[in-house]
């Protein structure tokens, strides 16, 4: 008998400023509110994924650093989103790109904090088939 049946994920991020980074998930990425617990929230990325933000100084983990996270957004219509975002004030890191080596479409700014996002779109058959 199976008992793990994982219902989803939340990633949690740590940060100085938890009301701006409230606004930019909200306002920038357009991601929904779905808890507030004051120091914490969780915003709604699509059903069973989840990014959390917390208040630095009240998180169960002391992060140091942004450096070791990559939020990655897996979307179907890249060229609409990256071009939302632009007008959104989001600042790319690289201009977007194919990379034909593993099959994407792919983008990465950073937020305020410094923690880095990707949006990608799946362009090989056998990822299509599993991500959409």
């Amino acid at each position: 008998m199976e008992t793990i049946n994982w219902q989803g994920n939340i990633t949690f991020l740590y940060y100085d400023d938890l009301a701006r980074a409230d606004e930019f998930f909200q306002k920038t990425l357009n991601l929904s509110l779905i808890l507030d617990q004051g120091w914490a929230k969780v915003y709604r990325i699509s059903a069973g994924a989840f990014l959390g933000a917390v208040d630095k100084t009240r998180g169960s983990v002391r992060a140091s650093s942004p450096d070791g996270v990559l939020v990655g957004f897996v979307v179907q219509n890249f060229d609409q989103v990256v071009a939302e975002l632009a007008q959104r004030g989001i600042e790319f890191i690289n201009p977007p790109a194919q990379n034909p080596e593993i099959g994407i479409k792919s983008v990465m700014f950073f937020d305020q904090e410094g923690y880095k996002f990707e949006v990608q779109e799946f362009l090989l058959e056998q990822d299509i088939k599993e991500f959409y």
